[in-house]
């Protein structure tokens, strides 16, 4: 990934996209602008970052956002959002860090009446809230080990069950993940599942912290 995230934005998107560059045709500063408020900046490394926003949006695979605290991750997931063709579908934002460990199946799948004790009322889950749209997963390191591996399989398969249900649904949620940690490392050192560091890797983004500017 360091590598890739290093690379010629050019490269990238010959990779990525076959060799087409998919729909990316460049973005002018009003788009930008438009798409990025509140991503504050003129430096090289800005406007790396908000070109980074215009090709993700355009090749619609799952990113992975890697930065400090407070160098703008959940902006530049907004901003991806706001230029793909989800724009008009759900934004929904999420903290690992603030799951219940006990209920974190039931708020990324939902669960139906009855599944638990106080279950009185089906409750729809925040991948299916973002149905069409955007799940936007910030510290993503802090997700038990059991919670990635159903993510992981919500990424290959695109269906989900909510929690005491029998019924697959059919999901066409986008997601973006950050995190403020080396998860190569945490890979490398077993707490993160590798599988899902791949599939979270569509598109690599690094956010520069205030210093490198």
């Amino acid at each position: 990934v360091d590598l890739f995230i290093t690379s010629p934005l050019t490269d990238r998107i010959a990779v990525l996209a076959g060799g087409d560059g998919g729909d990316y045709q460049g973005a002018s500063e009003v788009e930008w602008r438009s798409w990025c408020d509140g991503l504050i900046g003129e430096s090289e490394l800005i406007r790396e970052v908000r070109e980074n926003i215009a090709i993700a949006a355009s090749l619609d695979l799952s990113v992975l956002i890697i930065g400090e605290p407070g160098t703008g991750k959940e902006l530049v997931a907004r901003g991806i959002h706001r230029a793909s063709r989800r724009a008009n579908k759900p934004f929904v934002d999420v903290n690992c860090a603030e799951f219940n460990p006990d209920l974190i199946q039931s708020k990324l799948f939902g669960h139906e009446k009855g599944a638990f004790i106080e279950s009185r009322a089906r409750r729809i889950g925040c991948l299916e809230q973002a149905n069409g749209g955007t799940l936007f997963l910030d510290e993503i390191d802090d997700l038990p080990s059991q919670s990635q591996a159903m993510l992981l399989r919500f990424l290959q398969e695109r269906k989900l069950e909510r929690v005491g249900g029998t019924e697959s649904i059919n999901i066409d949620t986008r997601l973006i993940a950050a995190t403020n940690y080396n998860l190569r490392r945490e890979v490398d050192e077993g707490r993160f599942r590798r599988d899902l560091y791949d599939r979270l890797c569509g598109y690599p983004i690094r956010t520069p912290s205030l210093r490198e500017h």
